[in-house]
């Protein structure tokens, strides 16, 4: 599965943090700062002119619902099905998905 990948845990869990922090305007330490310029520019959410990445929509969504957001659903990239089985999101992590999803045009 997907979001099965052993070893990798705390390392995505302190970017999924990170990334949450600069979109709540909290500055991030700089040592052992390892981000090159292409993540900085997909971590700001601008792919294109105007165009919000999915990620930064997650993030954003779950920040609004006050939830910690599924590193699972971050990772699983551009796929085309989500496999987000006992994740546990509960009813607010289920509607900052459901926020996110309904302008990603990756999902069938």
């Amino acid at each position: 599965a997907p979001c099965e990948r052993s070893g990798e845990k705390e390392e995505q869990e302190e970017e999924v943090a990170g990334a949450a922090g600069r979109l709540a305007g909290a500055p991030e330490a700089e040592e052992g700062s390892d981000v090159d310029s292409d993540s900085d520019q997909e971590m700001e959410g601008i792919r294109g002119p105007g165009e919000l990445t999915k990620d930064t929509l997650y993030l954003r969504s779950c920040q609004a619902h006050s939830v910690v957001p599924a590193s699972c659903f971050l990772r699983q990239g551009s796929t085309p099905e989500l496999n987000l089985r006992h994740r546990g999101l509960g009813p607010q992590g289920a509607r900052a998905l459901a926020s996110a999803l309904t302008s990603n045009p990756y999902v069938k």
